[in-house]
This record gives structure tokens, C-alpha cells and sequence, in this order.
């Protein structure tokens, strides 16, 4: 069997592609139903791109109020004092950088 570039494109698409626009909703997904030209799969790979990018982005906001809920409820039950909070904040971001520009925002 002789593998160019259609075929591997096909495969990719069936492979890879569809299987990333099945986590998208319905009218989403069903772009990958007709991907005849290039045009159109360039299109529908671009409107998924932009709906993961979207909720990536959504997911990770959401993740950051609700550890913004976690510190605040930490030095509630610990009372904490401002020098141990910063201290805190300051080692928690060497954990992970979204929480030092958390702090930032707010």
C-alpha cells in the first residue's frame, strides 16, 4: 500500500481531528461532516481552535476563583496575619505562576 498525502491527510482527520471536535458542541462538531476542500477543514479545525482556546481560557478562570475561595477560607481558619499571608502567596506562586498573576488581577 503506497501512503501520500491525501491518504495521510484523511487519516489525520479521521484520526485526530474529528476525535478532538467530538468534545465541541454539536454544531461544531458537525463542520468535520463535510470537509471535501481545504477551505472547509481549515475552517472547521480554525472554529475548534477558537472554541478550545475559549473554555481553556474559561476553565482556568474558573479554577482561579475558586482558589481565590480556598486562600480566603485558609486565613480565615488559620488566621493568618498579613506577613504570613504574603509570605504564603509569595511561596505558593513559585507552585505555580497563574496564582502570582491571580494576585495581580485582583
Amino acid at each position: 500500500m503506497t501512503i501520500d498525502e491525501a491518504w495521510l491527510s484523511k487519516w489525520f482527520v479521521d484520526n485526530y481531528i474529528r476525535k478532538c471536535s467530538q468534545i465541541c458542541p454539536g454544531n461544531i462538531s458537525r463542520l468535520f461532516d463535510d470537509v471535501s476542500t481545504t477551505a472547509k477543514l481549515f475552517s472547521a479545525v480554525s472554529v475548534v481552535v477558537v472554541w478550545r482556546l475559549y473554555n481553556s481560557l474559561s476553565e482556568l478562570w474558573d479554577e482561579l476563583i475558586v482558589e481565590k475561595f480556598r486562600i480566603t477560607r485558609q486565613v480565615y481558619d488559620y488566621s493568618l496575619t498579613v506577613r504570613s499571608f504574603v509570605c504564603w502567596t509569595n511561596e505558593l506562586t513559585k507552585i505555580d505562576i497563574h496564582i502570582y498573576l491571580f494576585t495581580l488581577l485582583q
